[in-house]
């Protein structure tokens, strides 16, 4: 493997050293989120070489992990020629799916195709949380099936509602992954304390 030194800062997600600057995949896989056209064309234009070449340049330049969904083919084959030029990248696996039992067989499908870290897809984890009652559908299970198949458990989400949810509920998710996550924990607190001295408190 290669000992070029780590370029970027670096996060731990439980016990895992990753970068800070992750590679993204919605371009390789055609999720413009723009146009049919345009998801159409980077489908065309983003084959395995390609891929491989991009993700090969960041590699280059310390960053070690990258994001999708488990079901991309392509995703193992990259990842493979990049161990081949010298370079490891930590896959952070997002199943998605309509109920819990199609998200652990996506979760199964995660473990199966190596990813070190499993966060179930926002298309899951934003439907079904419940603020009201301070709960995510079925997070226990998660979980415990993501810990079972050797993964390290996270979500994936666009609603900070799921970190005050999984905070409160005390689930078991990893969520120094998602450097959001963290950032958000740390924005709550401060303005807590904002809050407390403005009521005449002082620094604890």
């Amino acid at each position: 493997m290669s000992t070029t030194e780590h370029k970027f800062p670096m996060t731990k997600i439980g016990e895992l050293e990753v970068s800070r600057l992750m590679c993204g995949t919605n371009s390789f896989f055609g999720y413009s989120h723009i146009s049919k056209a345009r998801s159409t064309w980077l489908r065309r234009y983003f084959t395995l070489e390609r891929i491989v070449e991009v993700m090969h340049a960041m590699a280059e330049e310390g960053i070690n992990a990258t994001v999708s969904m488990q079901r991309e083919p392509m995703m193992p084959l990259a990842l493979e020629r990049l161990e081949k030029l010298g370079y490891k990248m930590h896959w952070i696996a997002t199943p998605g799916g309509a109920t819990l039992e199609e998200l652990k067989e996506g979760i199964r499908e995660s473990a199966d195709v190596g990813a070190a870290v499993c966060m179930p897809h926002t298309s899951y984890t934003d439907s079904h949380l419940n603020v009201a009652e301070t709960k995510i559908d079925g997070a226990e299970q998660i979980s415990e099936l993501i810990r079972e198949l050797g993964m390290i458990p996270g979500w994936s989400t666009h609603r900070p509602e799921v970190i005050t949810v999984t905070d409160a509920a005390g689930y078991d998710m990893e969520t120094r992954g998602g450097d959001r996550l963290d950032a958000a924990r740390h924005q709550r607190n401060a303005e807590d304390g904002h809050r407390h001295q403005a009521a005449g408190g002082g620094p604890h």
